[in-house]
């Protein structure tokens, strides 16, 4: 018989069928309840492809591989068969291939409808590989562990205890970044490094993607060859599962050496090998621009939701319009973006706000900071039903607590701001007139205000 042929034996009879829809319905969870995917962005697919599939794919691939290995044993089976004549090792790569081809399946259709999706909603960018390739590798690679596990202690126990081992390992290297303490000017700062085995990084985020990926292709390795002298010891199989070793602890000597520890009191970034590491701005594209009057400007990644926010910067603007000295260009770094689970992506216009109300002389470390100026951007953003943090709401469930920073409004200029908006728009219109230029110079106090 072939191994193709035995294959989709195994493939038809093997109990995986049953896991495609929980890892499915477990992915889809993850996706739309724990983190916030925005569709039109490949960076927020690239890295949520792996973080909703893996997290619950992986363990449960493990115990099914585990419950798989001792499936003919728990059916009083295993003494018949190895009176066939197929090795016993090649029965088994082809029993833990057709039950790792279930989960890989369940993340084929998922990945397709992520990366699908992305494709016909995205502006910019692209799909990246080295995601896509982790995940292949890292179900392999917890489908091989547990069939080892599986196929070693022969208890109907492994199968659950495999997947709960394999969950542990996955969140204690999740939450397993070290923390770094030293003295700076005499009191003690801590910094968080990254996770050097998080496999759950993308590779926008990391510079070694192929660290991690031969990471798994080495657990892999090791496991098939431990699996391998289970049946038959000799000098070719014990050298394969040194070498397969060697893989895996060369992987994460890597892992560990290239991970960043950024210092705050020398302002440089270190590797563990203690290497420099010279972190460049990214180059950042064109930027797309629309609108009129008012003209907005963003990332071409963000162009889907351009034209909400070309609409929130004219109404923003609106009452200003007429007037000597109003920006009517909103840069690119003037507008954020902005995602949340309830409120969905948007640009975030309050930088443009400021601008609106302050000239670049009048500001603190690129903050409004002036009450009359913060009055003004408070009645601007609310008219527009524009949302912007820290806002008068804050101050008002905070009272007597609000901190002494530039950007953060006062009672008195809420207050102030609360009054303005009483006036009839003709009102508003002749003192805007009046005393716009001194408002964006910062010559205003509350006093001047009607």
């Amino acid at each position: 018989m072939t191994a193709s042929r035995l294959l989709w034996i195994e493939f038809r009879r093997n109990a995986g069928i049953w896991f495609v829809l929980p890892i499915l319905a477990v992915a889809w969870y993850l996706l739309d309840s724990t983190w916030v995917w925005t569709p039109f962005l490949w960076s927020d697919t690239n890295e949520l492809l792996q973080k909703s599939l893996i997290l619950f794919a992986g363990p449960a691939l493990a115990g099914l591989a585990a419950w798989m290995a001792g499936r003919d044993r728990h059916r009083g089976v295993d003494d018949l068969l190895q009176t066939t004549p197929l090795p016993e090792t090649r029965r088994c790569v082809v029993l833990l291939s057709a039950t790792a081809l279930w989960a890989i399946l369940a993340y084929v259709i998922f990945a397709a409808y992520m990366l699908g999706r992305t494709a016909r909603l995205a502006t910019w960018g692209r799909p990246s590989l080295w995601p896509i390739l982790i995940v292949l590798a890292a179900l392999v690679a917890y489908g091989a562990w547990g069939f080892l596990a599986g196929s070693l202690f022969r208890s109907r126990f492994t199968a659950p205890l495999a997947a709960i081992v394999a969950f542990g390992v996955e969140a204690g290297f999740e939450n397993s970044s070290s923390v770094t303490s030293f003295n700076s000017g005499g009191s003690v700062q801590t910094v968080q490094t990254s996770n050097w085995l998080n496999a759950l990084t993308p590779d926008s985020l990391s510079p070694f993607p192929h660290w991690q990926f031969l990471l798994y292709v080495g657990l892999t390795a090791t496991a098939l060859a431990a699996l391998a002298l289970i049946y038959r010891r000799d000098v070719w199989r014990i050298g394969a599962l040194l070498l397969a070793i060697g893989l895996t602890a060369g992987s994460v000597v890597m892992l560990w050496g290239n991970s960043r520890h950024y210092n705050p009191a020398t302002n440089v970034v270190t590797n563990n090998f203690g290497q420099v590491i010279h972190v460049s701005a990214p180059v950042q594209p064109e930027p797309v621009c629309a609108g009129t009057p008012v003209t907005v400007c963003t990332n071409p990644a963000w162009k889907p939701v351009l034209a909400k926010a070309v609409t929130q910067a004219n109404e923003l603007v609106q009452p200003l319009l007429g007037l000597r000295g109003v920006p009517l260009r909103a840069e690119r770094d003037d507008v954020g973006f902005s995602g949340g689970r309830n409120s969905g992506a948007y640009l975030n216009l309050s930088r443009y706000a400021d601008q609106l109300v302050a000239d670049d002389a009048s500001m603190s470390k690129g903050y409004v900071h002036n009450e009359a100026q913060l009055a003004v951007r408070r009645w601007l953003l609310d008219r527009a039903g524009i949302t912007a943090r820290p806002s008068c709401a804050d101050v008002a469930a905070n009272p007597g607590d609000i901190p002494d920073i530039p950007g953060w409004p006062t009672a008195a200029s809420c207050a102030a701001s609360d009054r303005f908006a009483q006036l009839s728009p003709e009102m508003q219109h002749d003192w805007l007139a009046a005393h716009y230029a001194d408002l964006r110079a910062g010559k205003l106090t509350l006093a001047d205000l009607p």
